[in-house]
């Protein structure tokens, strides 16, 4: 969907906000039980990994619907001064962010389902085995899932990096774009 730069906004949508925002706190959350979970005992440990799986099925949802939402919200017009290579550049991270998002929860809940691990979804019920029991493919999918975590950080460490860059460096108002307006 193509949208003149006349037409665009300069300001990323409310809905658009609120998930991005929500999703950076979601995924801190994700992360900080994903890496602390062998320090709790048995009971805990079992209520924080739930925790961790459902959050984590939160996410690929809400990032297919940040997906689904982009398609049809026109994004901020381009900031002009940006060299190519940065625009192409911040494509490319966009691209793999949301690669990893939706990866990582499927790659969790295939290793759960090949665990022999039911996700259960806040107490609201089992969500489907992806496969069946299998402790080859439950390795497999947890060397995939650690992997991407640390690609997902590395990325987010890049994304997060530029746009500091440009709000503190370059002073052109991009990070502005994705905060809550100053009333």
């Amino acid at each position: 969907m193509s949208t003149s730069t006349a037409l665009r906004p300069t300001q990323w949508s409310g809905t658009s906000k609120f998930l991005h925002w929500l999703m950076v706190l979601m995924l801190f959350v994700i992360a900080v039980i994903g890496l602390t979970h062998d320090y709790f005992p048995g009971d805990l440990r079992k209520l924080i990994m739930g925790w961790h799986k459902a959050l984590g099925i939160t996410v690929l949802v809400l990032a297919a619907a940040r997906l689904v939402w982009n398609l049809f919200t026109p994004s901020p017009a381009r900031i002009m001064s940006t060299p190519n290579w940065q625009h192409l550049t911040a494509q490319i991270t966009h691209g793999l962010l949301y690669v990893l998002m939706l990866a990582m929860p499927l790659s969790g809940w295939i290793m759960s389902s090949a665990g022999g691990r039911p996700v259960n979804y806040f107490g609201l019920g089992e969500l489907p085995n992806l496969v069946a029991k299998n402790p080859a493919l439950r390795e497999l999918s947890s060397e995939w899932h650690e992997t991407m975590f640390w690609a997902l950080l590395a990325v987010v460490i890049v994304h997060a990096g530029a746009a500091i860059y440009h709000q503190m460096v370059l002073k052109d108002g991009l990070l502005d774009r994705m905060l809550p307006r100053r009333r």
